[in-house]
């Protein structure tokens, strides 16, 4: 524990402000701005924060000096995967150059800060101090206005994100020797207001990633700065919030309910940070250690065997972050095992995990090891949402990978721009590997959240699941998927229109971008271009079904695009099957290799049956 700084003269001070309050101010506008000649010295007179970090990792430091100075001496503000962009000394605060809202919400988050603080620490160069707090003054003067120039100025998870880059500049400031107080007072008068915003709950994104940021902010204010009036309405506001967030954010299995494996890896690293907060300041976190301890069994299950996330829901085809672990924790060696491919830690108990209530099926083939962790086949499949954020309509979709390669994929996050057709597409029904009824894109988000499971059976060897699911309200549709380790999976899809009314159904599924597709009598083979001798058959049994393919359509609909990275789309093939009528069966067999294995018994297609040991 740092020691903290009993500072009467800076408390009466800002009593007249009313910082942090919670009551709810008109607007962000100037009001009182702090002063006093004492309040700048006797705030910084020792202590700190600790848990402010401006060094970043040795590896990065390259990139971090290149964005400072490139932001310093040529104003010019680079960030990835954008374009470098010009940011005069007069910043035009509403600017959106690539016509996408994250790279405004990352200015309004100060996401220049970090670099400048870190070359700053490296280097004890004030120059890089110097344009931080011209930047922040530039967007007090521009932001601090009846109407502000951007969406982004009060945007719930910026204004969260960006009063911890403040405090990390507060807290640059304080270990400093000389320090103008001038922009002491400002600092203090603008962190007040950030303070004031979170207080307000009508502001606070309750249950989200948003809010977990936001509530992080608020605590961290009332922890690091004790001697502020109602700092302590802050921290147990805060506090209180953020144990909220990190209990309901991970369900009772430690799945993470944001409908995406990325985000269940982004929020782990984030309750590591509120245990050491608090740990730090000697807050009790009852609960913490079992989240984390759920959160970390859960993740190796999420990974495919090649260390990346399946591309499910708001996620892209990279592998997991280094995900700080604690020694204590009994899962450490299963997470490790999947994180560092077999090389360390042991193999997870579990190969099959179904959480129906969670939303998952993931199917193994087995647990590699070091040699070979790579190979297995592994399917991930969506069962159920348990939030209307970064919700897809992806119920019943699954992803299929094996012998070192994706195979059927989902297509990923794009980007968090509604008002792209495209982006509205990877989030509908017709970019999942479902049957999609009359080329109907539900995109809408639900009312209530749908659960789709009804029954599963896992007898090591074989792997049934059925659920249903209503794609639209007319018609419902129930997916049985068969898995006969290791290289068969068998699917039956049957729709039911409950209008009576004759439909057309297209069962589809999306193809990795480094796959040949052949056509191959009533189905497909789909080849690998990187192992030619690996392939996969995807072959409909059912009379009738007829052949289906598209890749990169526009009209009259979008179809057969998949986001590998984020912020980049491309055109993927899509291979499926179609009919039409009132009630329809779909039979399809994918097969690693030319056909299916003539040893299975397929004559009736009950799941339930073969499933059996």
């Amino acid at each position: 524990m740092h020691p903290r700084i009993p500072i009467l003269s800076l408390a009466l001070f800002l009593l007249a402000t009313g910082a942090c309050r919670s009551d709810r101010e008109a607007s962000p506008v100037p009001g009182s701005v702090l002063g006093g000649a004492e309040v700048g010295r006797a705030l910084f007179a020792g202590g700190a924060d600790p848990w402010t970090e401006v060094r970043g990792p040795a590896s990065t430091m390259a990139e971090t000096f290149a964005a400072a100075d490139s932001l310093v001496h040529g104003g010019v503000f680079s960030l990835k995967p954008f374009a470098p962009v010009r940011l005069d000394r007069d910043v035009d605060w509403g600017a959106d150059p690539h016509d996408n809202r994250s790279w405004p919400w990352a200015l309004h988050c100060y996401a220049w800060m970090k670099d400048l603080l870190a070359a700053h620490a490296e280097t004890g160069d004030d120059v890089y101090l110097a344009h931080a707090l011209e930047l922040v003054a530039d967007w007090e003067a521009d932001n601090l206005v009846e109407e502000p120039p951007s969406e982004m100025t009060w945007h719930d998870q910026a204004t969260g994100m960006r009063l911890e880059r403040l405090l990390d500049l507060l807290e640059v400031l304080r270990r400093r020797e000389a320090t103008d107080e001038a922009d002491l007072v400002r600092l203090l008068e603008l962190i007040r207001r950030h303070g004031a915003k979170l207080m307000d709950e009508s502001f606070y994104t309750r249950h989200t990633n948003h809010g977990f940021d936001q509530a992080f902010a608020l605590a961290r204010l009332g922890l690091a700065l004790p001697e502020l009036p109602n700092a302590s309405r802050c921290r147990e506001t805060g506090l209180a919030r953020l144990m909220d967030e990190c209990d309901f954010a991970f369900d009772d299995h430690g799945v993470h309910r944001e409908n995406s494996p990325a985000y269940h890896f982004y929020m782990i690293p984030l309750v590591f940070r509120v245990s050491g907060m608090c740990e730090a300041y000697g807050v009790a976190s009852d609960g913490l250690d079992a989240t984390l301890a759920g959160a970390l069994a859960v993740a190796p299950h999420l990974l495919l065997p090649n260390g990346e996330m399946p591309l499910v829901g708001d996620t892209h085809a990279r592998a997991s972050k280094s995900v700080p672990l604690p020694a204590w924790l009994p899962e450490r060696d299963a997470i490790l095992y999947g994180l560092d491919a077999g090389r360390r830690g042991v193999r997870p108990e579990l190969v099959d995990l179904i959480l129906p209530e969670s939303g998952y099926a993931v199917l193994r083939e087995r647990w590699g090891d070091a040699e070979d962790f790579d190979r297995p086949v592994a399917l991930v499949m969506k069962l159920a949402a348990n939030s209307r954020y970064h919700f897809h309509d992806d119920i019943l979709s699954f992803v299929l990978y094996g012998r070192g390669e994706r195979w059927l994929i989902d297509c990923g996050i794009y980007k968090y721009d509604y008002r792209d057709p495209l982006r509205i597409h990877v989030a509908g029904r017709l970019a999942h590997n479902v049957v999609t009824v009359d080329d109907g894109d539900r995109t809408a988000k639900p009312g209530p959240l749908p659960t789709a499971w009804r029954a599963s059976r896992a007898t090591g060897e074989r792997v049934w699941i059925e659920a249903g699911y209503d794609p639209t309200p007319s018609v419902s549709h129930t997916r049985s998927l068969l898995y006969l380790k290791p290289e068969l999976v068998l699917i039956r899809d049957v729709l039911t229109a409950r209008d009576g009314e004759s439909h057309d159904y297209k069962q589809i599924f999306h193809v990795d971008r480094d796959k040949d597709v052949i056509e191959h009598g009533d189905g497909f083979v789909l080849r690998s271009r990187r192992d030619p001798s690996l392939s996969l058959t995807v072959a409909c049994v059912t009379p009738g079904a007829a052949a289906y393919r598209v890749r990169g359509q526009t009209d009259p609909h979008l179809q057969g695009w998949a986001s590998y990275a984020k912020h980049e789309i491309e055109p993927v093939d899509v291979v499926g099957f179609r009919q039409t009528g009132t009630v329809v069966e779909f039979r399809t067999i994918l097969s690693f290799g030319p056909d299916c294995p003539q040893s299975v018994d397929l004559a009736d297609w009950n799941f339930e049956a073969l499933s059996r040991p």
